[in-house]
């Protein structure tokens, strides 16, 4: 085949073409580095190098984290060890402190040395790199100007809130009757009917007397269901005399009313009167009260009327040995119109009034009514005679419970209450129980499903019920049934026992401490002799008490009380590391609001001045804790409790440069230490001594260990010491101060440690050698002082303001050496990481030299071989422009 001129010159075209692109390529490749600027250039290769570059930038983003994190663990090891040689100096003013030679003076200067080393700890624990606090967390920045910091001087910890105590609860709920009759449905209790009940038959002296008496057959005649509490009825005895005889002659009266003699005179004139007022002076004895009859309280006008003082009693009043002697003798005597005899409860010998009882909280409801109407017939409608009772509801909880559901903790119900399986009554309405409650659904949990359900993050603590006698001890003889404590007949084995006024023989002290490990009550007393009664834990106290028992005792009340039967109540504190929503059920939706039953249940009900919240509106069912209480040289964490800060060190590799500030600072208790020694230098905030005399024998009188040829040693004295004890879990931190009296004719020992021991949130026992112990029952909640021994008993036992300070101080340097080791380890575990840093950098650098290689290998130009190959081209072309030249001189005469 022939080729054609157009032919040869298009091929001579291509090829110049060829060999010009070559070596612009070439040109292109020398003057840039890169063998390639575009991904056609070498499509494999491209790829290649565009991974490595990737690679590259992870790499050195990597090292800049390393770098960053460096630093972080550099400043974070800095700063501990700055706390630690704090910590040090402490230390050794710790051990200058003890030093003899020192005074109240130079110890208190040593205790505002240690202050500064506290703020200077703080300024420590802030430390800052790049504008991020070390200690932080995840939470490095953000702080706010209610929280400027992770740590904080003068503030408590986490957020909490304190319930009210509850008013003491008597165990019957009494109402007087109306005289409208009940139909089937009108009265359900607990969910019971009560049945029809004729109310209306009439009345008795203005009271409704034969209704009460229908109305307890009818109640104590329900069938409860198995598994369910009982509600019973009771009536309360009254006893109307005869009219009295007015003649105006002086006229000596003895009566004898439940074994009480009384006597007094009565002018005559008003002998009835008269009977009234000198029978109510022994109301606290008898247990009866006493009152004129008015046609409309049971009695005739003019008539003595005598009722059990305790609503509810059904006991028997009896009168015995009534004697009426004219005085001179000779005129008729003048007559109360009393008569002796055993006068009972019942259909014409009640106050109209039905109480009814349980062991448990009940309710008080109607299918018929959704007002108060029936509550009206028994005299308990209106609102605020039960739990949280609203007006026209036709509800009346009784007891104080927590229902189930009436209270939201951070948007989850507390759904399960149970008994607290300690107390003898509302055993599911104590502070315990509550708790119980409460705490149940604090922490994380796994549902049936094996899905894991948030708690709450809010922790319940109990408050234990201490109780105080309104009046001092009185003289008497107290016997079986007297005084019951938590179901426990105290003198049940002791029978009739001899009181003396104060109790300064500590009898009745004695006899309930002897029942402690039943009733789970601790008793102490004042030096004004009032008794107090400590609960152990969260369980209720339940005190009954004959009159006799509570004009000895006083427990359940001032004069005139006569018997009464009375639960008092531990209170519930909720805490929680950071805000949190309680909720509550209403009673009436918001607005208006109403009563908040779950609020009412754990003492939060009743707005801003109830609960100390601000922005805290009664009656809506809200209430948001977040507030945040101030409490001297206390230190608040507010960072980041659950995670620690860290840096990506490679797609799935990350490394903790830092810790939070709970788990590296705080846990170490470097500033509850350091508070420590500052509150034992200044003499004060103790939560353990131990004497230092030893006593051979606790049972013997104080009196008996004086030896009088020992003129230095310390002798006993007839007089009391001052234990003031601070709680500082209520805010603003509580303080209860007891004054314990010392009669060193009739104390020993043992009953000073018994009186010290019934003191709230202290214990105290004699050890097997000898020592008293005086110890605070939760250390990091209570602290207390021991001032004013004018019975020189502590300093005798070896416990006085000097070795308080010694003890105290003794055992800061062991916290202070248990601090020192836990910085160690924190300082030693940040040198780790440092060391894990280093490693990690020095492989980033090798790797990172490493794919610079490669990629170089990749898109860098070898400058040799390129030239080479832009000489060998430039060749190419010349030679190809000189053929193309001969070529174009060809003609047709050339192919002919």
């Amino acid at each position: 085949m022939r080729t054609t001129l157009n032919t040869i010159y298009s091929m001579i075209g291509n090829n110049l073409n060829k060999i010009t692109t070559d070596m612009w390529k070439l040109n292109s490749q020398i003057s840039s580095g890169l063998q390639m600027s575009k991904i056609s250039d070498n499509p494999v290769n491209m790829v290649s190098a565009l991974g490595m570059r990737s690679t590259l930038a992870e790499i050195s983003q990597y090292q800049s984290n390393i770098t960053f994190g460096g630093s972080m663990i550099a400043a974070s090891e800095e700063a501990l060890t700055g706390i630690k040689e704090l910590v040090t100096k402490t230390k050794e003013k710790t051990l200058a402190g003890i030093n003899d030679s020192q005074t109240f003076t130079t110890r208190n200067y040593i205790a505002d040395e240690i202050h500064v080393y506290l703020e200077q700890a703080v300024t420590l624990a802030n430390t800052r790199w790049d504008g991020k606090y070390v200690f932080g967390g995840y939470r490095t920045t953000g702080y706010t100007a209610t929280e400027p910091t992770p740590f904080m001087l003068g503030y408590i910890d986490g957020y909490r809130i304190n319930g009210n105590s509850f008013a003491a609860l008597d165990t019957m709920l009494s109402g007087t009757l109306g005289t409208t009759d009940l139909a089937a449905g009108d009265l359900l209790i607990n969910g019971e009917d009560a049945g029809a009940v004729v109310l209306s038959a009439g009345t008795t002296a203005g009271l409704n007397m034969s209704g009460a008496d229908n109305l307890k057959t009818a109640i104590n005649g329900i069938a409860w269901p198995a598994g369910t509490t009982p509600v019973t009825a009771t009536l309360t005895t009254l006893y109307a005399g005869a009219a009295e005889t007015a003649n105006s002659n002086p006229t000596d009266v003895s009566i004898t009313i439940n074994g009480v003699t009384i006597n007094y005179t009565t002018s005559g004139a008003n002998p009835a009167a008269d009977a009234v007022d000198a029978l109510n002076q022994y109301t606290d004895r008898t247990g009866v009260h006493a009152e004129l009859g008015d046609n409309l309280n049971g009695g005739a006008a003019g008539t003595v009327v005598l009722t059990n003082a305790m609503t509810g009693d059904e006991s028997d009043i009896t009168i015995t040995a009534l004697t009426e002697t004219a005085n001179p003798a000779g005129p008729p005597a003048a007559t109360s119109g009393l008569a002796a005899g055993v006068h009972s409860v019942g259909a014409g010998g009640n106050t109209g009034q039905i109480s009814l009882q349980s062991t448990e909280a009940f309710e008080l409801s109607s299918d018929n009514y959704t007002d108060d109407t029936v509550l009206d017939i028994l005299g308990l409608g209106g609102g605020g005679v039960g739990s949280a009772d609203a007006a026209s509801d036709g509800i009346l909880v009784y007891g104080n419970p927590l229902e189930a559901n009436d209270l939201i903790i951070n948007g989850i119900p507390v759904e399960t209450i149970t008994s607290d399986g300690v107390s003898d009554v509302f055993s599911f309405s104590s502070a315990e129980a509550k708790a119980a409650a409460i705490n149940r659904i604090s922490q994380d949990w796994v549902n049936a499903s094996g899905e894991t359900v948030a708690g709450t993050g809010v922790t319940a603590e109990v408050t234990p019920v201490f109780r105080q006698a309104d009046g001092t001890v009185s003289a008497g003889t107290i016997g079986p049934g007297d005084l019951i404590i938590n179901g426990i007949d105290i003198f049940a084995a002791a029978g009739p026992t001899a009181i003396t006024a104060k109790d300064p023989d500590n009898v009745l002290l004695t006899a309930i401490n002897a029942q402690q490990a039943r009733t789970g009550i601790v008793a102490t007393r004042n030096s004004d002799g009032q008794i107090g009664l400590k609960a152990i834990d969260g369980r209720n106290l339940h005190i009954q008490t004959t009159a006799t028992g509570n004009s000895i005792t006083w427990l359940n009340g001032a004069s005139p009380t006569g018997a009464a039967d009375r639960v008092y109540a531990g209170t519930i504190q909720l805490l929680s590391e950071r805000t949190f929503m309680l909720e509550s059920s209403l009673s009436t939706p918001y607005p208006p609001g109403g009563e908040e039953p779950g609020f009412a249940a754990i003492g939060l009900s009743g707005g801003a001045l109830s609960t100390g919240e601000p922005a805290d509106t009664a009656g809506d069912g809200k209430l948001s804790v977040l507030s945040i209480a101030r409490l001297d040289n206390n230190v608040r964490y507010t960072g980041d409790r659950n995670n620690d800060a860290e840096i990506k060190v490679g797609t799935q590799s990350k490394i903790e440069i830092a810790k939070n500030g709970e788990e590296a600072i705080a846990n170490t208790e470097i500033f509850k230490a350091l508070k420590e020694v500052e509150d034992y230098l200044r003499g004060r905030n103790y939560t353990s001594v131990t004497g230092i005399h030893a006593q051979d024998d606790i049972q013997v009188t104080l009196d008996s260990l004086n030896d009088p040829n020992d003129p230095l040693e310390e002798k006993f004295q007839t007089g009391d010491f001052t234990i003031t004890v601070t709680d500082y879990d209520a805010y603003p931190p509580l303080e209860t101060e007891m004054r314990i009296p010392v009669d060193i004719t009739l104390d020993t020992p043992a009953t000073i440690a018994e009186k010290i021991n019934g003191i709230p949130g202290l214990t105290s026992s004699w050890d097997s050698t000898g020592h008293l112990h005086i110890d605070s029952s939760d250390a990091g909640r209570y602290t207390f002082n021991i001032t004013e021994d004018t019975s020189n008993t502590l300093n005798a036992f070896g416990i006085n303001a000097h070795e308080l300070q010694n003890q105290g101080l003794t055992k800061s340097l062991d916290d202070l050496d248990t601090v020192l080791s836990s910085l160690s380890t924190q300082i030693s575990d940040f040198g780790a990481r440092a060391n894990r840093i280093t490693i990690q950098s020095q492989i980033y650098a090798n790797l990172k030299l490493a794919n610079q290689e490669n990629l170089s290998e990749k898109q860098d130009t070898d400058l040799t071989e390129a030239l080479l190959n832009l000489k060998a081209k430039e060749v190419a072309y010349q030679a190809a422009l000189n053929a193309a030249a001969k070529t174009m001189q060809l003609s047709l005469v050339d192919y002919l």
